[in-house]
């Protein structure tokens, strides 16, 4: 340690030593997470909402706001005027020009802070299992079913909070909940709003398009009559995304272009660009798009939601290896599994499929037909029926590789047959990547 130094262990429990070497003694572990958080970006300042809601995410924001600043002047008085923690109006840093941050190993990063963003900084299987087992969704749900009785506006403020939570679950189980949550509640409450996205979010995994459509137009005009910039750009995202569903690209595509006046930073600026990429490869402007998915990724900050990071590196794979590079998709996937979301269905099998795309495109479909079985096999189990269709594409275009065309005739035509019965469109991505993998021969348009 320097001369005139400060220094801060992220070990096991956060310390700050002064450069005369005696100890910052904090009043509350919040003091020390915002310290912590400060630590853990390095130098980058850090919104105060951002703060306020990785602490307080199921207190209302003006409540969480109320809280950081009497922790902020708790940090304050412990660290002194000539403290390390930079404070200002609307944001904090910590000053690394004069302070020294230990080495430390991620195993043993601060375990007292519980809170989801500091899974990002702690390595796969030390944290991200922990949170994203199957034990945590069962955890949300019965949480969320007692919230439906006794304290609906928490249930849904906590939906709201971890939306990978809604996804990861079966929706004919949490739909019931979010609109036991919404019964009573007036359409002008914050949290009625978002239980309305929510519920549209549950019916895109469950692909009731209609639901999604009537969902997420009441919750997007709620926004819109409300202001409320990021439930327009959440419910925009979903929306969009259902219409490509759909085939319907141009309205998407126009849906996500009124987003770029709002204004939005953090994960919604990085949705947002995640849905005008979306937009752009289904309507064929492959490079367009790719440039908005690679401006998203960078936008990532330690803050960023390990899901968002996650939803985000799995389309983005899913697509360069399509109708990319392989070797970039590679790249992502490598990236992807780092963040542990393999029991988060859409995504896993979103990172499947693209793996799966990958070796097709390399000429070895014999080690792609494993990973598309089993991606059918997810699918069907979770009547996820888009991965039904791209699956069972896959499988078509592996047995016409090795020139077992009838078999490729009957998988194209099981992905018909659930395009037909869930309304799925065609899309020019849709084109490009079956003319990629050769299918196009087997008479799917």
């Amino acid at each position: 340690m320097g001369e005139n130094r400060w220094s801060l262990d992220l070990e096991d429990d956060l310390a700050m030593l002064r450069p005369d070497g005696s100890p910052v003694q904090f009043e509350t572990r919040k003091a020390r997470a915002i310290v912590a958080m400060a630590a853990l970006c390095k130098g980058q300042p850090l919104r105060r909402t951002e703060i306020a809601a990785v602490l307080w995410p199921v207190v209302a924001k003006d409540a969480a706001a109320l809280n950081l600043r009497k922790d902020l002047q708790r940090v304050r008085k412990a660290q002194g005027h000539d403290g390390p923690l930079l404070i200002g109006r609307e944001t904090v840093r910590l000053n690394t020009d004069v302070v020294d941050i230990l080495s430390w190993d991620p195993t043993l990063l601060l375990p007292e802070m519980t809170e989801p963003w500091f899974d990002a900084f702690r390595p796969r299987m030390a944290a991200a299992g922990a949170r994203r087992e199957r034990a945590a969704v069962e955890g949300f749900l019965s949480v969320l079913e007692w919230s439906s009785r006794y304290r609906p506006r928490e249930g849904l403020e906590i939906a709201r909070r971890m939306p990978e939570l809604t996804e990861m679950s079966l929706p004919e189980r949490v739909d019931p909940l979010l609109l036991a949550c919404l019964t009573g509640m007036s359409p002008s409450d914050p949290p009625y709003r978002w239980g309305l996205a929510l519920r549209g979010v549950a019916a895109t995994v469950s692909g009731d398009l209609p639901a999604v459509v009537r969902l997420l137009t009441q919750a997007h005009d709620l926004g819109v009559q409300h202001t409320d910039e990021a439930l327009l750009a959440f419910t925009t995202f979903y929306f969009a995304s259902a219409l490509m569903t759909a085939g319907r690209v141009a309205e998407a595509h126009a849906l996500m272009s009124t987003t770029r006046g709002l204004r939005t930073d953090g994960d919604s600026a990085i949705r947002l660009r995640h849905g005008r990429g979306l937009a752009l490869i289904h309507g064929g402007d492959f490079s367009q798009g790719f440039d908005e998915f690679r401006e998203a990724r960078q936008f990532f900050s330690p803050a960023t939601a390990p899901y968002e990071r996650a939803y985000l590196l799995a389309n983005f794979a899913w697509f360069e290896s399509t109708v990319g590079d392989p070797k970039v998709a590679d790249e992502i996937l490598n990236d992807l599994e780092s963040l542990g979301f393999e029991d988060c269905v859409r995504i896993h099998l979103t990172s499947l499929l693209a793996r799966s795309a990958s070796l097709i495109r390399k000429g070895r479909p014999d080690e792609a037909e494993a990973t598309l079985e089993a991606a059918l096999e997810i699918g069907v189990t979770h009547r996820l029926a888009g991965f039904q269709i791209y699956a069972s594409e896959g499988l078509a275009a592996c047995s016409l590789a090795r020139g077992e065309k009838t078999a490729a005739q009957a998988h194209m035509t099981n992905a018909r047959r659930v395009r037909r019965a869930h309304s799925y469109g065609v899309t020019e991505w849709d084109r490009q990547r079956l003319a990629r993998l050769k299918a196009p021969l087997l008479g799917l348009f």
